[in-house]
């Protein structure tokens, strides 16, 4: 009885190993093909990144290391010192008032905007400025109104403004998109409103329908909201930690990845994206991949037998 048990259990473990492993056969190993991202890691500054809105590059920040390189890309909703004429930190029914972010702060000392370059405007309905987000990213006026969670109403949440970066990459074979990020926020969950700002990434083909074009929420604000920012503080209160991205496997074709940060409902408190690590793994089934499977196959039923009839 005892060896009817192991032999039954020995191949419930050689079966769940063996499918693990004929299953990686199928994708082969990122660094057997030159990866289609450019200057994916951040290395050389935001070059071959479409940018907009307050983009970075930083080695070390605020303690978080860069899971690999020097370098990681940081994007945040937060305005600059100084304002642009204009632009989306002055007050719309008073242009001589500056908006200051995170009004906590005992001072204008604290920023959390690290290019001084103005946020990008995230209203839909502004889809003809070049600083709008929808438009910068090719996505339909809504796709940034994402459904409110966490708060006493319904309905979809409000975007307001916030930074994103993209590049336009063609995949020569099936494949999956793969990233690391890391979320940090001052912002938090409102009784009414729910949860506020949130990053995200959009990866689609260009010749889809911009209607058909979404987002995909990467970390959202939760929890209680930080106060107070002191003095100088350029520390974001709250950092989930670096994770990882992982895309459904895409068709070969031509595809934009974009990836950003958002303000919503409320423009006052800052929150910003980590971004690094981007790669393409092909999917590789060819002849070679296809025996593989076939013979591992073959192999793991031919086992099985014999250890069936050995009980």
């Amino acid at each position: 009885m005892n060896t009817v048990l192991a032999s039954s259990h020995l191949m419930r473990t050689l079966s769940l190993v063996s499918i693990a492993s004929l299953a990686n056969l199928a994708f082969a190993h990122s660094a057997l093909a030159a990866n289609l991202v450019l200057n994916d890691g951040f290395e050389s500054n935001l070059s071959d990144w479409q940018t907009l809105g307050d983009s970075t590059t930083q080695n070390t920040f605020q303690g978080i290391s860069p899971p690999t390189g020097s370098s990681q890309g940081l994007l945040t909703t937060s305005c600059p010192a100084t304002p642009f004429a204009g632009g989306e930190c002055f007050d719309t029914q008073d242009t001589t008032n500056y908006r200051q972010d995170d009004p906590q702060k005992p001072s204008s000392s604290s920023t959390f905007n690290f290019s001084g370059s103005d946020q990008g405007d995230a209203n839909g309905n502004n889809l003809g400025l070049t600083s709008n987000l929808q438009n910068f990213l090719g996505l339909g006026s809504n796709a940034l109104n994402i459904p409110r969670t966490g708060g006493s109403i319904t309905g979809t949440r409000t975007p307001k403004e916030g930074s994103a970066i993209q590049q336009t990459i063609t995949l020569e074979q099936d494949s999956v998109i793969t990233f690391n990020w890391n979320y940090l926020t001052n912002d938090g969950t409102h009784p009414i409103f729910g949860n506020q700002d949130y990053s995200f990434v959009t990866i689609y083909n260009v010749n889809s329908n911009p209607r058909d074009r979404s987002v995909q929420i990467l970390g959202d604000s939760t929890g209680s909201i930080s106060t107070p920012i002191t003095s100088g503080q350029t520390s974001f209160e709250k950092a989930g930690g670096y994770q990882s991205y992982k895309s459904q496997l895409l068709p070969k074709g031509t595809y934009v990845i974009g990836a950003g940060v958002v303000d919503v409902d409320g423009t006052g408190i800052s929150s910003g994206l980590l971004l690094d690590n981007f790669e393409v793994v092909p999917f590789d089934f060819s002849a070679t991949t296809g025996l593989g499977l076939v013979a591992g196959v073959f192999g793991l039923s031919r086992l099985r037998r014999r250890l069936k009839s050995s009980c």
